[in-house]
């Protein structure tokens, strides 16, 4: 298949061998990350995902940490080297991490909804973090003394 000519249903189906291996695969995965099977299973659809992203996105694409350690194993099976694209796939990842902000980006328009967050972890500002009654009322800078406010009114009508 041309890169160009790289479609969702073709990497849906991707596979590392048959059932057993696959399942072998996902067993190995999750003892070395100290996952759960069902989630290096949830993790190697969104490696799926990724890959594509990786033939069709206008620039390049950074793999989150857990979709780094499937590719990481994933290159180390014989499987890896006989799929069609895996040289331009290598060719096109980053050795520095491009922006996953901007991955997350590409994920949204290439498949209608966001990537989950337990695989894509949003980017957070340290120090810009807002929790509790500040952040739901979206309040800025002076939110603490605002919480401190509201917990004082709580107590004096309790």
């Amino acid at each position: 298949m041309e890169i160009e000519e790289q479609t969702w249903p073709h990497w849906a189906e991707l596979r590392v061998g048959d059932a057993a291996a696959q399942y072998a695969f996902w067993d190995t995965l999750a003892k070395r990350q100290g996952w759960t099977i069902a989630f290096a299973e949830n993790v190697f659809g969104e490696y799926r995902k990724w890959l594509f992203l990786v033939l069709t996105a206008p620039s390049p694409v950074a793999p989150p940490p857990p979709i780094r350690a499937v590719w990481d194993l994933h290159r180390e099976l014989p499987s890896w080297r006989t799929l069609p694209e895996s040289a331009e796939i290598e060719r096109r990842v980053p050795m520095s991490n491009p922006d996953l902000e901007q991955t997350r980006a590409f994920y949204t328009g290439a498949f209608g909804t966001y990537p989950p967050e337990s695989i894509w972890p949003a980017r957070t500002r340290p120090g810009k973090r807002r929790s509790g009654l500040a952040a739901w009322l979206g309040l800025g800078k002076k939110a603490k003394d605002l919480e401190r406010l509201a917990r004082a009114v709580d107590k004096a009508l309790l």
